[in-house]
């Protein structure tokens, strides 16, 4: 089983998905600037629904972007933290086929053992005022 983490917009996703890239579990909600207050939350709601445990992961997946500078930096420390806490490998992707390529690059032991977001362009951060 393996948990994916979508944080890319206001409206974040997580899920869990089986070897076969079989979603079987999908959480979407509009996360916006509440993300990093319900996350955890979500994908715990996923376990239960699941009836599944933390030690049932076998891997994390995330979307690695382009989108949110703060969004994807949310979701890659919690499929970082997760995948070092749980000792599975994590993998980043992007594109329409991110849930099953990942599926199956973890499937063959290809993960890595920390994603990076890939923001796909320069952060926007503004100058202080004073």
């Amino acid at each position: 089983m393996y948990l994916f983490i979508k944080t890319d917009q206001s409206r974040a996703s997580i899920g869990l998905v089986n070897a076969e890239a079989q979603v079987l579990e999908k959480l979407d909600w509009e996360a916006d600037r509440k993300l990093s207050d319900t996350i955890l939350i979500k994908i715990k709601e996923a376990l239960l629904n699941q009836e599944l445990s933390l030690n049932d992961l076998k891997g994390t997946i995330f979307y690695e972007g382009p989108g949110s500078f703060t969004g994807l930096r949310i979701g890659a420390a919690v499929a970082n933290s997760l995948a070092y806490g749980l000792n599975v490998l994590a993998i980043g992707t992007s594109g329409d086929d991110w849930i099953s390529e990942a599926s199956q690059l973890l499937d063959s032991n290809k993960g890595q053992t920390i994603v990076v977001p890939k923001y796909g362009k320069p952060a926007n951060i503004t100058k202080p005022r004073k």
